[in-house]
């Protein structure tokens, strides 16, 4: 970050901050060989091996204005996230995604007096599918709740405002506050569960009982 002054109370500043993160999932199940009573056949259906790489470019400008009852800040950033997923067994399959968003932020500190002020906050995020979301193979370690996750995902989007509102009496010790929030998300990661009323074959031949 670089911060460059433009006045007693206006300062410039200009960030850059970019990341890479690797994941690397490798499961394997095995059944049971009659032949020797041992757990030693692998299981293709539910076995995989999975590689995972996010990278993200993020960099923006803003304004600060401190005054002696106002701060402020405004910032605006541009993102590039791409997203590599690499599954190479039972079958080699890839697939590649990158978003770029424009995430604002702003506060606002507002001093009526030294013992009421008024804050505000407006904050923008992603939230990327980690490897278990995103991984299509079915884990039965819990023969009543299997699960599996979408590779189709994108990247989740929120917005948040946050007010806080205070003021002290330090007359009578009384002190009174008001607190609120908002928050809005596109593209939601979540869960989808489906329960079975008889007998279903969810993948592969692998069977989900009634009750799972």
């Amino acid at each position: 970050m670089y911060t460059e002054p433009l006045g007693k109370a206006l300062q410039l500043f200009v960030n850059y901050a970019p990341s890479r993160t690797y994941n690397f999932s490798d499961r394997e199940t095995f059944r049971i060989d009659t032949s020797t009573n041992e757990y030693t056949r692998l299981d293709t259906s539910l076995s995989n091996r999975f590689n995972n790489l996010q990278t993200t470019n993020r960099g923006g400008a803003g304004i600060r204005l401190r005054t002696p009852k106002l701060m402020g800040v405004v910032n605006v950033n541009l993102q590039e996230f791409t997203l590599q997923n690499a599954t190479t067994f039972p079958a080699d399959l890839s697939l590649r995604k990158s978003w770029v968003n424009v995430l604002p932020f702003a506060m606002l500190n507002y001093k009526f007096s030294s013992a009421t002020n008024l804050r505000l906050f407006y904050r923008t995020n992603t939230n990327a599918p980690s490897v278990a979301q995103l991984q299509n193979v079915v884990d039965n370690s819990n023969p009543l709740q299997l699960s599996t996750g979408n590779p189709d995902l994108k990247q989740e989007f929120s917005q948040s405002i946050t007010a806080r509102f205070g003021t002290t009496n330090a007359n009578t010790s009384r002190s009174l506050f008001f607190n609120g929030s908002a928050s809005f998300t596109n593209q939601y990661i979540a869960n989808a569960t489906l329960l079975a009323n008889s007998d279903t074959t969810v993948y592969e031949g692998i069977q989900r009982r009634p009750g799972a």
